[in-house]
């Protein structure tokens, strides 16, 4: 019990302590969005991931918390895609399944060992004194970038409702939610 306490400690350690942050750090989270129902057939799977970068304070669980809850997935996408929850990605980079330090090598690992076909890769990091996000659509099969937005200047409490509008504008072109 103890060395698994430990364990997750040195994982936030490592995560979110403050240090020259040349890459984006992996925000993870136990959020599992319990209570949606699983589409009876899936042509696809997706997963949300969320980095920051260049924040000199660590980011806290309840802010990466909100923006994972945020992406709860509707019963529009949720007939589109499997999406796979971010406790099931934190579990997987915790056993190793999914690399966080290498892009490259994460959106393998989701595809390999979670069925991952479409990943948003969403990264919030400091603008001005607000904060900025891109988003990017990555096919998880060729690797290539289908989409990519990048929005600035967003007020902290409108960060939640701004990344959900953008994701769902890209998983489901034809939503209102843009």
């Amino acid at each position: 019990m103890a060395v698994g306490v430990a364990a997750a400690f040195l994982v936030l350690v490592v995560t979110f302590y403050p240090r020259d942050m040349t890459q984006p750090m992996i925000a993870l989270s136990s959020v599992s969005w319990e209570g949606i129902p699983k589409p009876k057939s899936i042509q696809k799977n997706a997963a949300f991931v969320v980095f920051f970068k260049d924040f000199k304070d660590p980011v806290r669980q309840k802010q990466i918390d909100s923006l994972y809850e945020a992406l709860k997935p509707s019963m529009e996408l949720n007939e589109r895609y499997g999406i796979v929850s971010p406790a099931e990605i934190s579990e997987a980079v915790k056993s190793g399944q999914v690399l966080s330090n290498n892009s490259t090598a994460m959106i393998e690992g989701l595809r390999k060992n979670l069925n991952v076909s479409r990943a948003l890769i969403i990264t919030v990091f400091p603008s001005a004194d607000k904060l900025a996000a891109r988003i990017e659509f990555i096919d998880t099969i060729s690797g290539k970038t289908l989409q990519m937005k990048t929005e600035e200047r967003i007020e902290q409490s409108e960060l939640p409702a701004r990344v959900r509008s953008y994701a769902l504008g890209m998983l489901l072109p034809s939503t209102n939610e843009r």
